[in-house]
């Protein structure tokens, strides 16, 4: 499992450091760290699905794509 949290911490410092502002970026992962303050929650089905189809429409339009990174 820490494969897969290093992984997605590589992945948004990647995406902050190309102009991402963490506002941008819901991150899920294997477990909630308090160390770690940009994760917003674990990786269930529920919150999953919450992300696409109530955090997603949010922040996407003809504009602004949706990118969904999945690790395992």
């Amino acid at each position: 499992m820490e494969a897969i949290q290093n992984g997605c911490n590589i992945t948004y410092k990647i995406l902050r450091n190309k102009g991402f502002t963490s506002d941008k970026i819901f991150y899920m992962g294997p477990e909630v760290d308090p160390s770690q303050p940009y994760v917003n929650t674990s990786s269930t089905k529920v919150n999953i699905q919450y992300a696409i189809e109530t955090w997603a429409p949010q922040h996407v339009n003809s504009t602004q794509s949706l990118g969904l990174y999945l690790l395992s």
